[in-house]
C-alpha cells in the first residue's frame, strides 16, 4: 500500500538522522516515536537507542528515562 511505503520511508529517514547523530534532538527522537507503525519498527528503534546508551560512558538521564518509558509501553502491548 502506498500509504505504509511513505511512512516506512519517513521512518527510515528519521532512523537514520537518529542513528547519525551522537546526541539526536528531542524533537527527533519525538518524531520518530510518533511515526513508529509496527513492533518491529519499535524494537528497531529501541536497539538504536540502546546501542547509542551504551557506547556512552555516562548516559544522559533523560534519555535513559525515555528509553525505559518506551521498554514498558512495549511491555504492556505484549
Amino acid at each position: 500500500m502506498p500509504g505504509n511505503s511513505l511512512r516506512q520511508q519517513y521512518f527510515d529517514m528519521i532512523m537514520d538522522q537518529v542513528r547519525s547523530n551522537r546526541f539526536p534532538s528531542p524533537t527527533m527522537l519525538d518524531r520518530i516515536e510518533q511515526s513508529v507503525g509496527d513492533r518491529d519498527a519499535a524494537e528497531e528503534y529501541i536497539r538504536s537507542l540502546i546501542d547509542k546508551l551504551s557506547d556512552e560512558r555516562f548516559p544522559s538521564p533523560v534519555m535513559l528515562d525515555r528509553l525505559s518509558g518506551l521498554l514498558d509501553i512495549l511491555d504492556s502491548r505484549q
